[in-house]
């Protein structure tokens, strides 16, 4: 949907608010002017330009419209108001975020521990993998292209940052070594390609198997978030 924004700034008001003086209407053409709401004014004695905020005009999509700004002052209340860069535009949509991330492409060496590592996918994305309970630390092999779990309770933590949140993770497993439950969302059923759904900032995956049958080897990820 479509908004307009500007940057304005107000000075040297008296006895009125911003908001009572200084206001936007719309109207298409050869129509009646409609008041806007302006979310954000400056406080009435300052030069400081500050962001209007987003003026929604979903309700003028299609239509040939105009925008005025009005100023209404008195003998006794005449300050000044400051408007610049004002712009229409449809409004910015977050947009979402796939990343992958494949083990054997990041120069680990065979048997190489991870343990508490934090490892960076993105600037929003970033997996640890860690010991926890288990007997074993996980650790990157050749033989299984990626990182490997172990039975009894090793972890991944999987975090987005900057106001993320995780919506999909798809892992691919190596030599039927699925074994992981999460805590939070829901894990697909064991199988050589496993996908987490929900919606989370950060996540827990254990490996759940209790002998060196039911492991966990992850190959890949692909992370989606938004």
């Amino acid at each position: 949907a479509p908004v307009v924004t500007f940057s304005h700034c107000v000075n040297k008001l008296n006895n009125v608010t911003p908001a009572e003086v200084f206001t936007l209407h719309v109207k298409e053409v050869g129509g009646e002017w409609a008041q806007l709401t302006i979310p954000t004014h400056g406080t009435g004695n300052s030069w400081a330009f500050v962001d209007s905020g987003e003026v929604d005009l979903s309700a003028y999509v299609g239509k040939n419209v105009q925008i005025g700004f009005k100023y209404t002052s008195t003998a006794s209340d005449a300050g000044t108001w400051e408007i610049k860069n004002v712009k229409v535009a449809e409004k910015e949509v977050a947009q979402d975020g796939v990343v992958s991330i494949v083990f054997n492409t990041l120069g680990y060496t065979n048997g190489e521990s991870v343990d508490g590592k934090t490892i960076v996918v993105d600037d929003n994305i970033s997996l640890v993998f860690k010991k926890a309970s288990a007997s074993t630390a996980p650790a990157y092999y050749d033989a299984s292209q990626g990182i490997r779990m172990y039975q009894n309770g090793s972890t991944l933590d999987v975090t987005a940052a900057n106001g993320k949140v995780i919506t999909s993770i798809e892992f691919e497993f190596d030599y039927n070594m699925y074994y992981l439950i999460c805590d939070n969302g829901e894990l697909s059923a064991n199988n050589a390609i496993r996908t987490w759904t929900g919606e989370s900032s950060a996540i827990k995956f254990t490996c759940n198997g209790t002998d060196k049958n039911s492991r966990a080897y992850i190959k890949k990820m692909k992370i989606s978030y938004k």
